[in-house]
């Protein structure tokens, strides 16, 4: 499986690169920017792993934000009327008209104003590592720090902003990223695309998000402070649903450690998120086992269903 590179124009002619792989209910990925690299991002080993597993069930669009990746560089608009401009044009050019949105970091403004514009045309929304107000996500130490590498030393500053995001100890995969974030775009615009971000709030948009939302963070990150993750999920709709990494890594340790179907419930603060099993989850746990004697195979079938992307179906 290999994404093929098409191009969309925006209202503003801003030519955008994207690909669509898969099969099912659509689900776009928004741009990490000002590191969209999405053709760079298959050539890394366990990122293209999530994405061919993801387009078994779905139709996995993706697309470089403007100034970065295969979109066209020379921009000056970066605000956040222009990123949804960009997701305007993709998703008509595709021929599109109902599909979720998984915003990630910086994005995750763009997610949340462009659902609650189109509430008509989001069906679902996951939000991971971000924030409604972009400078809450950029203001903790460790990531000025980082920031202020970008002009004293581009090499350093997209090593280190790689590793934060993948993690040290992933080793080539850590040097992948580092590469594909080099290429990505120049300092001038990650600059650029830094500042419009610190400027964004759509705090008063999440009243109008209407779509299945799920709010995701990383327990083991502190570039990205787990309380402003927290404060978008406290001043959001009913519709909304905050699953702590750590209950999503509770759930994987519970399938290594026991290959029947059950639920498990979590220690300390998972426990108010996980309830027990039903009498019907129960039922058709145990047919399962009599349809499946292996434990390898219900182990792999549950890891499987545990962690598959159902908010987006």
């Amino acid at each position: 499986m290999e994404p093929h590179v098409f191009y969309a124009r925006t209202t503003d002619d801003v030519t955008i690169a994207y690909a669509v792989v898969g099969a099912g209910p659509t689900l776009v990925l928004l741009p990490g920017v000002p590191f969209s690299n999405f053709l760079e991002e298959w050539r890394i080993p366990i990122l293209r792993g999530v994405y061919e597993r993801l387009a078994v069930r779905l139709q996995i669009v993706q697309y470089d934000g403007r100034g970065t990746g295969h979109s066209q560089r020379d921009v000056s608009d970066l605000s956040l009327d222009a990123m949804l401009r960009d997701l305007d044009a993709v998703v008509g050019q595709a021929g599109i008209e109902r599909f979720a949105l998984l915003g990630f970091y910086n994005s995750c403004t763009h997610a949340i104003a462009y659902a609650a514009l189109h509430p008509s045309r989001v069906t679902r929304l996951v939000l991971f590592g971000g924030s409604s107000r972009g400078w809450l996500a950029m203001s903790a130490p460790e990531t000025q720090a980082l920031l202020s590498l970008i002009e004293r030393d581009w090499g350093v500053f997209v090593e280190s902003a790689a590793h934060a995001w993948m993690g040290w100890s992933v080793g080539e995969a850590g040097r992948l990223a580092a590469d594909s974030f080099r290429n990505a775009t120049t300092p001038a615009v990650a600059r650029a695309t830094f500042q419009a971000a610190s400027a964004i709030d759509v705090s008063d948009d999440l009243a109008a998000v209407t779509a299945p939302t799920l709010v995701l963070h990383r327990t083991d990150i502190e570039q990205i402070p787990r309380a402003v993750c927290g404060a978008a999920q406290r001043s959001s709709p009913p519709a909304f649903r905050r699953v702590a990494g750590l209950v999503l890594r509770e759930y994987r340790r519970s399938c290594r450690r026991d290959h029947r179907l059950r639920y498990r419930r979590p220690s300390g603060r998972a426990a108010a998120t996980v309830g027990r099993a039903t009498k019907a989850e129960r039922a058709r746990a145990h047919s399962a086992r009599a349809r499946c004697p292996s434990p390898h195979r219900t182990r792999r079938d549950e890891c499987r269903d545990r962690t598959s992307p159902h908010v987006v179906r």
